[in-house]
């Protein structure tokens, strides 16, 4: 397998986790606001109630991965 292969696969999936995750807060923000919070605070409710939900799956899928990468 070509070395650009890999790193070609390898942005796709980085962008794909990015987008997923900015998704999943936009949709709690957009759910905060619907329920008559400010701007500011539903912001800040949204990242700070998902933070470990995101950083973990994340964390998760590259640990996977990187198991089967060195495997």
């Amino acid at each position: 397998m070509d070395l650009q292969t890999v790193s070609l696969a390898g942005l796709i999936i980085v962008l794909g986790i990015t987008v997923d995750d900015a998704i999943v807060i936009v949709d709690n923000y957009i759910e905060k606001l619907d329920q008559g919070m400010t701007p500011f605070d539903a912001g800040t409710k949204s990242v700070t109630q998902l933070f470990s939900s995101v950083l973990s799956a994340t964390l998760i899928i590259i640990a996977c991965f990187l198991q089967y990468h060195y495997l």
